[in-house]
């Protein structure tokens, strides 16, 4: 248990790091965001978000889960020097390579096509290597920030990412004071070159790191770690791309396509709204998780359930937080940003935001069955709760919108139990749900406070 402690120990100061990083990066990209939205044309604010979003679907579809694939072999990844030189090179630097490769491949091919795209004048040979450069660094980056939180160097990577948003920020308005006229391509470049920058911040992080490891070899082939991460590989892809449909990155470019840039301009920025309260979850917990249970694959039943005891109970926390600050002041909330509505149109679009909100109910399962190697589990799930969902919208389509995201939520719902049932049988985990009353003072103080100042302002 002295192991638990300080992976508890570890965890925590993770959370904290973590909760900095998710807070402040929010804020001031959520800052930026609305008055980008007030400020240019909503063509240009859709086509650079669609943009961002196509890049960022990209990159989960090319990226082949690999961020998640490292969670299992960590521990034997890190028992020397030349094992981890070795994962490196065979994983995060032969990914980078076909990030490149596979964009530049399917620009080019994408620029033959004749049907008609929204962004068809943007696949140009430029652009696509802009892109492929674009998607190579984001997912580069991404890889070394999954690995980096692995080993625990939360602070680093939040000082980091921080420092990313605020300087990217900064450039956008520097430029708007120095009068020069936004463009797709004033807007993409500063992201692009801030986060090649980035990288080369963690990979001075890792570096160091790397340096910290013992020189000794281990008994262990070099090709050991790599075997594992690409076999259970192919499950959590699945699982990527199962999910992939609940994602905003494939919605987007989905509505761009289908009803024109000033509705996905709309769309873009109600979605940027709903993702605040879903990107605290997967950045905190997703990344504090996916550490922890790296630290106990090799450790004993007990040690496992208390460790998942102990991070369910505080992912369930925020998330009912977040969702009661939410409920209580999502109507002034939605009338504040499109005026009076009707009770139709209210609920709707609440029931939409809990369509989003409530995925992250799987974040901790989906890491511990991820380091355990049992990624074939929540595939099952995924995939079952999609084809239901996929079966009800052409099954039902005289229903309301309401009553189909109703029965998708409830089919999501299944799944959780599924999962939930399934963790049960492999580890005897239990779904334990216990706080103190006094817990709950602050996060209803909270949401009162802002019932209240939404209230007046309306």
């Amino acid at each position: 248990m002295e192991k638990l402690q300080t992976l508890k120990h570890k965890v925590f100061h993770a959370l904290v790091w973590n909760s900095f990083e998710a807070i402040a990066y929010q804020a001031i990209l959520f800052t930026h965001q609305c008055l980008l939205f007030w400020l240019i044309d909503p063509s240009l604010y859709a086509a650079q978000s669609t943009l961002f979003a196509v890049s960022f679907l990209g990159i989960t579809l090319l990226n082949a889960a690999l961020e998640s694939a490292m969670i299992s072999p960590f521990l034997t990844v890190i028992t020397s020097q030349k094992k981890f030189k070795s994962f490196f090179l065979q994983s995060i630097a032969l990914q980078a390579l076909i990030l490149f490769l596979g964009t530049l491949l399917i620009g080019l091919c994408t620029a033959q096509c004749t049907f008609t795209f929204f962004a068809r004048d943007l696949i140009t040979p430029l652009w696509v290597f802009v892109l492929a450069l674009f998607i190579t660094s984001e997912g580069t980056k991404k890889n070394l920030r999954a690995l980096l939180h692995l080993a625990f160097q939360n602070k680093q990577t939040a000082w980091i990412e921080v420092g990313n948003i605020i300087a990217y920020v900064s450039s956008i308005w520097i430029m708007k004071l120095l009068s020069i006229n936004f463009s797709l391509l004033t807007l993409t470049l500063p992201f692009l070159i801030v986060s090649v920058i980035t990288n080369i911040c963690l990979l001075k992080i890792l570096y160091q790191y790397y340096a910290t490891l013992p020189q000794l070899l281990p008994t262990e082939s070099d090709s050991d770690s790599f075997t594992v991460v690409n076999s259970n590989r192919l499950f959590l892809y699945g699982n990527e791309l199962s999910r992939l449909v609940f994602s905003s990155n494939f919605l987007l470019p989905f509505f761009a396509c289908t009803s024109g840039l000033k509705q996905a301009g709309i769309a873009a920025f109600v979605n940027s709204v709903t993702h605040c309260a879903t990107f605290f979850i997967q950045k905190i917990f997703g990344a504090s998780g996916a550490a922890l249970f790296a630290g106990t694959t090799a450790s004993s039943l007990k040690t496992k359930q208390a460790a998942f005891t102990y991070l369910n109970q505080k992912c369930f926390y925020v998330l009912l937080s977040i969702l009661m600050l939410f409920s209580i002041n999502f109507p002034h909330f939605i009338r504040l940003k499109i005026g009076t509505g009707s009770l139709h149109t209210l609920t709707l679009t609440y029931i939409f935001f809990l369509a989003h909100f409530l995925e992250n109910i799987f974040v901790v399962y989906e890491r511990l069955f991820a380091a355990e190697k049992k990624a074939h589990y929540t595939l099952f799930c995924n995939l079952m709760s999609l084809l239901g969902c996929c079966l009800l919208v052409l099954c039902c389509t005289s229903f309301s919108m309401i009553i189909i995201l109703l029965g998708c939520i409830t089919l999501r719902f299944a799944a959780f139990l599924g999962l939930a049932l399934s963790a049960k049988k492999l580890w005897n985990l239990n779904f334990t749900f216990s706080y103190k009353n006094s817990e709950w003072i602050a996060p209803v103080v909270f949401s009162l406070l802002c019932y209240c100042i939404l209230f007046f302002k309306n």
